[in-house]
């Protein structure tokens, strides 16, 4: 029977099938590129060698786990975490992507790594051997003592060990993958992702950015983060296309960088959350954007973090002229909850965006919509939507006090149910009770919802998000969210660096007050540039 190539999550069960499915009609097509440094061509992945290293490094699992085991993957960016993280699949073990413990935040990242090994109880922790040898010197090795030495794979290229490997019975209820929780304000927190909520996300991926089969990639989102794994790493196994994979650190450092490659590869799809674009428009100097090409990038997806309106009209007043247009622009919303996506724009379609009554929203989580031509004016605030819901897929907005659905000009808590919902946390029934199996007040029979946790409201079908529930800050009566008070905060003065600040009230004398502190550059006396201001 032929395959529905437009509904693949349909014809394979799990991700193991449609990779082995993959390495026979592609073979020797490329998957990934990896760059080194974010420039040197250091490694490829053709789909059959994917598919032939995955089943080595599964057959070595085979040794010692069994399927429904679960392992913790430290690996940094780079083709080894997607050998282990298929290997994983092949085995049917529970990969659990990890930060990898390094450089000045070692003992922080090793204690994390801790409460995560506690909760998820691995067969085993798998990484390189520079990061086991790390982990070894770590504390004098006090902290990983208690789940043991670290694992590194062995050679995974033998053909001999490839032919032991017994493919296991994986369905698509599989749990594929635990994401855990950034666990900064609370222990960290697994969401049991299976094979079906990956194959229906890829395919709202697929649909809801535009993919083709000529479509590529530029991936630099770290490989444990949701949207560099499930957007980055499997949508290329899901649409057969190729993705450019480069270090995270290699844009951080310099963030042009990053449209450089998008240029040389003629990328089609790449994206982050807003401070990606603030950064490369902080960088930006006419000396070094002229053999910049962005004519081919279809999708920028902007989510994550508050999309900014100013950020997106800047991007293109800059970048417009190197071929960037304001229809690239793809804002979105999801979470790991929802495995990733949850809403998407049109491709080809510009962001949707409303301007509104600060005071109202402030006072009253009310949204009153002004004309148009009103934005900027003190008082105001303009929001960006993030898109539509993608197909079947249900949300409401909510009173998160009384439960019952808010009117249409009400801010409220977002509410999804869709098949890429995730089953809950692992090994926290209460939680998963609380966050995954929620219903509106009058909601009777209808389906149990997801708690996002994130305020917003809907207004002409696009979804628009105003901030988290549990961070908003309020202050004699009025609600203030910490995304705005550090957007103004750091564009009051060049001095301060974008991204590194924090907001938060403190009680003093029996009252509520805001603090925002932010961290401040060391004056460049070498740089001309310094006194350019967006």
């Amino acid at each position: 029977m032929p395959l529905h190539r437009d509904r693949l999550c349909d014809e394979f069960p799990s991700f193991v099938d449609l990779l082995q499915w993959r390495a026979a009609e592609a073979r020797d097509r490329r998957a990934y590129l990896y760059l080194a440094g974010g420039e040197r061509e250091a490694a490829a992945l053709s789909f059959a060698e994917l598919d032939a290293r995955a089943r080595s490094f599964a057959a070595w699992l085979q040794t010692f786990a069994d399927p429904g085991d679960t392992a913790v993957l430290l690996y940094p960016s780079g083709l080894d975490f997607v050998v282990a993280l298929f290997g994983c699949l092949y085995a049917g073990v529970i990969a659990i992507p990890t930060q990898p413990p390094e450089g000045k935040r070692l003992t922080r990242a090793v204690a994390r790594l801790g409460r995560i090994v506690e909760d998820a109880r691995p067969r085993a922790v798998l990484t390189t051997q520079a990061i086991a040898a790390s982990l070894r010197e770590a504390e004098g090795g006090a902290l990983v003592a208690q789940w043991g030495s670290p694992l590194h794979a062995p050679d995974c290229e033998s053909q001999a060990m490839a032919a032991s490997w017994r493919k296991p019975v994986v369905g698509p209820d599989a749990i594929a993958h635990l994401q855990y929780t950034s666990g900064t304000t609370s222990a960290p927190r697994g969401t049991m992702i299976s094979h079906r909520n990956l194959l229906v996300n890829s395919q709202f991926l697929r649909v809801g950015w535009g993919y083709t089969d000529d479509s590529v990639d530029v991936v630099w989102v770290p490989n444990y983060h949701d949207d560099g794994l499930v957007h980055g790493l499997l949508q290329p196994i899901y649409g057969g296309t190729l993705a450019v994979v480069m270090p995270p650190t290699a844009v951080v450092q310099d963030p042009l960088r990053w449209l450089q490659v998008i240029t040389r590869y003629r990328a089609t799809h790449s994206g982050g959350p807003n401070f990606i674009y603030d950064y490369c428009l902080d960088r930006a100097r006419d000396a070094e954007l002229g053999g910049l090409d962005l004519a081919s990038w279809r999708c920028a997806y902007n989510a994550a973090e508050q999309i900014r309106k100013a950020t997106l009209d800047r991007f293109v007043q800059v970048f417009g002229p190197r071929g960037f247009r304001w229809t690239t622009f793809c804002p979105s919303y999801g979470m790991a909850e929802t495995t990733l996506l949850a809403t998407r724009k049109d491709p080809g379609t510009p962001p949707a965006h409303v301007t509104i009554d600060a005071e109202a929203l402030a006072s009253a989580q009310r949204i009153a919509a002004l004309p148009a031509e009103r934005e900027g004016e003190v008082g105001t605030q303009t929001l960006v939507g993030c898109g539509q819901v993608v197909e079947d897929t249900r949300l409401v907005i909510v009173d998160p006090t009384t439960l019952a659905p808010c009117a249409a000009d009400r801010v409220g808590e977002i509410w999804i149910a869709n098949e890429c919902v995730a089953a809950g946390y692992w090994n926290q029934p209460d939680a998963t009770r609380a966050t995954f199996h929620a219903r509106p007040a009058g909601g009777g029979d209808g389906p149990s919802y997801l708690r996002t946790g994130d305020l917003g409201f809907v207004r002409d079908g696009q979804l628009y998000v105003t901030g988290r529930l549990k961070e908003m800050i309020i202050i004699r009566g009025q609600n203030y969210y910490p995304h705005d008070v550090l957007w103004a905060t750091q564009h009051c003065h060049p001095r301060l660096r974008a991204g590194v600040a924090a907001a938060f009230a403190i009680e003093v004398d029996d009252e509520e007050r805001l603090v925002a502190d932010a961290e401040v550059l060391a004056p460049r006396f070498r740089d001309p540039a310094w006194t350019w201001q967006r």
